[in-house]
């Protein structure tokens, strides 16, 4: 007998041998049962050949029926002979074949099997229906409760099943917490599927990459895969994992983008989730980024080609809400030339446009960073940018909305060997900024600063009160000054004034909230300190600070309001009106922002001047103070001044015309009544109050955002209108 010489063949030779021997189409051939003949034969030539075909013959394996399942754990448990590999150590890919028929089995291979290989198996699960069977009539062959346990499986891939729901896929996933890859294909499900039948698969799931045939799925799981990107990782309760969900205008144009990069029904869709990513490869190294690749054909050579890649940058507003959170697409990150040769010209004449088109519709999309090889913009010498023209016409929105820039890749290996990187600014249009003090002369800084800001001031005081201070109200109150009419450095720097002076305005009405809450708290350790020297305890303190409150609150309307009077009688003549220290307080704010000697000009005092819009919003802020006292609940700016400005108009049939009946008119009818001669008393006692109440020092757990009451006239508050009167005489 002539002794074989097979041994002596190169294991690369022989590993050829079998592909070409056996590995054409051998999925189909396993699915089929077609069987492995031709590995057996070649492992009964030697001991050698029969330990590289082992590796072959064990690489996929297929599974049936339950039968098979003992069979091959049978396999499993038995001793390896001397020179081969147990089979747990051979086993790569684990296909069952489950049909309708028969019991359930599926659930015996993640707790019989799956727990004996050594290796990181993928599982894939395909259901080859019958001709007589219906999509419907496949599900029973999952069982609906799996039980979870810690096995080696990191990716599973699903073929050709249909789900009753996405809670049922959501079982079959919680029995895998190691897994980090799902690839499905030609999946169905009886209803709609939604990102609430993944969000309580129990802690631990570690899902990363979901690759699809459809859209729906990865949009369906993007939520998980955000909780998961948590630095915390998902609950253990299934109650405290956040409800994260795509937003519906967001998920709208995301399929309408990805749908541009696909040309066949049997493009696949892959999400990844990123572990780990450099700050100097992308700008977008956020844990909270994904991947979305597609594939598509090339029809001329027959080759496939993957389309550009995408980094999807999603950012929600809170990662530990447990309450549901919209996810917003932010940033979007594409190259421009995919792999396969397609460049900017080909390509992109008929893709770009649309992408950028799409892209131009996200609300809350910041930027969107096209990633171009240097070939594609280098002029006729190598080294010069070409012009971006065409880039310019193809996101031609993108470049609109100023939301687009290049950054153009080349090669420089310097002493590290490392790819450099060149950013090349694309022409757009720079930022608008806003004006500062430096845009002005150096030689008129100053005298803007010191004279005729405060000038604006003082006559926005006197003007109507402001809503919300416009740029053209604020460009007629400087028109009106003759400091800056005559002054042709500032004239010619019109809009820098006025935008300066804008701020400046706004600064000066907010600051009217904070100085009726700061008296508040003031006032209220000075009012509660007199009643328990009275011999009151807290409960009755607290009582009849409410009470107080509420009664100085009274009619919304009517101008017997008790807290606008020194008096706490009332005796319903305007002898004392405004005197309360809250509102003397709140007032004595526009007092030492403009200065009481230019509000006092000279005797007599200018009724023009009159500072009726300051005193507006004094007691409109002391008004908002008080209600956020009586109500407990903190009224915005916005909402209180939509509140006193908005619209009150009704036709008087007397006089045959409409007038106001806001809040604001209101108070601007009462105030016209005013006496000349009460606005100094006014001004002088603003500035009594303010020095007597700020040598009161704030007790513990006092502050601007402590709420309390205010006296409406108490003895105690006697000398600050006192003080007042003698410094007006």
């Amino acid at each position: 007998m002539q002794v074989s010489r097979a041994a002596e063949l190169p294991e690369d030779l022989f590993d050829h041998i079998l592909w070409h021997a056996c590995f054409r189409s051998w999925k189909q051939k396993i699915l089929t049962s077609v069987g492995k003949q031709c590995f057996l034969t070649c492992a009964a030539v030697c001991r050698y050949w029969a330990r590289l075909a082992r590796r072959e013959v064990f690489r996929f394996v297929a599974l049936r029926s339950a039968d098979d399942l003992r069979r091959f754990r049978v396999l499993l448990d038995a001793p390896a002979l001397r020179g081969l590999e147990p089979v747990a150590l051979l086993v790569e890919d684990l296909i069952a074949i489950v049909s309708s028929a028969g019991a359930p089995w599926l659930h015996l291979v993640f707790t019989r099997v799956l727990p004996v290989l050594k290796k990181d198996v993928v599982l894939a699960v395909n259901l080859l229906p019958a001709p007589d069977h219906t999509w419907h009539a496949l599900s029973p062959a999952l069982p609906r409760p799996l039980p979870g346990s810690v096995m080696p499986v990191r990716t599973l891939a699903i073929h050709n099943i249909h789900f009753l729901s996405g809670r049922v896929l959501a079982r079959l996933l919680a029995s895998l917490p190691r897994l980090v890859s799902l690839l499905t294909d030609n999946i169905t499900f009886g209803t709609r599927l939604t990102s609430q039948d993944f969000l309580r698969v129990p802690y631990g799931l570690r899902l990363h990459s979901v690759t699809s045939d459809s859209l729906t799925i990865p949009l369906a799981l993007l939520p998980r895969l955000v909780r998961n990107s948590t630095p915390k990782g998902p609950s253990a309760r299934p109650s405290r994992v956040a409800g994260y969900f795509l937003r519906r205008d967001d998920e709208t144009h995301l399929c309408e983008i990805l749908g541009h990069f696909r040309t066949v029904p049997s493009d696949s869709y892959k999400l990844v989730r990123q572990y780990e990513a450099s700050p100097n490869d992308n700008p977008a190294s956020t844990r909270n980024h994904f991947w979305f690749n597609t594939h598509d054909l090339d029809v001329h050579g027959g080759q496939r080609y993957t389309s550009p890649p995408l980094i999807i940058v999603l950012e929600p507003y809170t990662m530990t809400s447990d309450a549901p959170t919209p996810l917003y697409v932010r940033f979007i990150h594409i190259h421009l030339e995919p792999s396969g040769g397609l460049g900017l010209t080909d390509y992109g004449a008929r893709l770009w446009p649309a992408f950028a088109a799409t892209a131009a519709k996200f609300k809350n999309l910041q930027c969107v960073e096209a990633i171009t090889p240097l070939a594609l913009l280098q002029g006729a010498d190598g080294r010069a940018p070409h012009d971006l023209a065409p880039a310019h016409e193809a996101f031609a929105p993108l470049v609109k909305a100023n939301k687009l820039r290049f950054r153009v890749v080349r090669p420089l290996y310097g002493p590290s060997g490392a790819l450099e990187t060149v950013w090349l600014a694309s022409r757009l249009p720079p930022p608008p900024r806003r004006p500062a003090l430096s845009d002005l002369p150096a030689d008129v800084q100053d005298v803007f600063m010191r004279a005729i800001l405060p000038a604006v001031l003082r006559h926005a005081g006197g003007a109507k009160a402001f809503w919300e201070p416009r740029l053209p109200e604020v460009q007629r109150i400087l028109d009106a000054l003759p400091e800056y009419r005559y002054h042709w450095q500032l004239w010619r720097d019109r809009r820098v004034c006025a935008t300066l002076a804008q701020e400046r305005v706004r600064e000066w009405q907010s600051g009217f909230g904070a100085a009726a809450l700061r008296g508040m708290a003031l006032l209220a350790g000075r009012m509660a300190d007199a009643m328990r020297a009275q011999g009151m305890d807290d409960d009755a303190v607290r009582s009849e600070m409410s009470r107080i409150v509420k009664t100085g609150l009274g009619d919304a309307r009517a101008p017997d309001r008790r807290f606008w009077w020194w008096n706490l009688v009332f005796d319903g003549e305007p002898k004392r009106m405004f005197g309360s220290p809250l509102v003397l307080y709140t007032f004595s704010h526009h007092v030492q922002t403009v200065g009481s000697v230019r509000i006092l000009i000279q005797p007599p005092f200018a009724p023009w001047l009159s500072p009726s819009g300051a005193l507006i919003l004094s007691v409109l802020a002391a008004e908002r103070a008080l209600q956020a006292y009586s109500t407990g609940a903190f009224v915005e700016p916005r909402a209180f001044s939509a509140a006193n400005w908005k619209d009150g108009w009704y036709y008087n049939q007397a006089c045959h015309r409409f007038e106001d009946i806001s809040r604001t008119a209101h108070l601007e009818n009462v105030i016209r009544d005013l006496h000349g001669k009460y606005w100094p008393l006014l001004v002088n006692c603003a500035v009594a109050v303010r020095a007597q109440v700020d040598r009161m020092p704030l007790r513990k757990g006092e502050g601007l955002g402590v709420l309390g009451a205010l006296s409406l006239g108490a003895p105690w508050d006697g000398p600050f209108l006192a003080a007042g009167e003698t410094a007006a005489k």
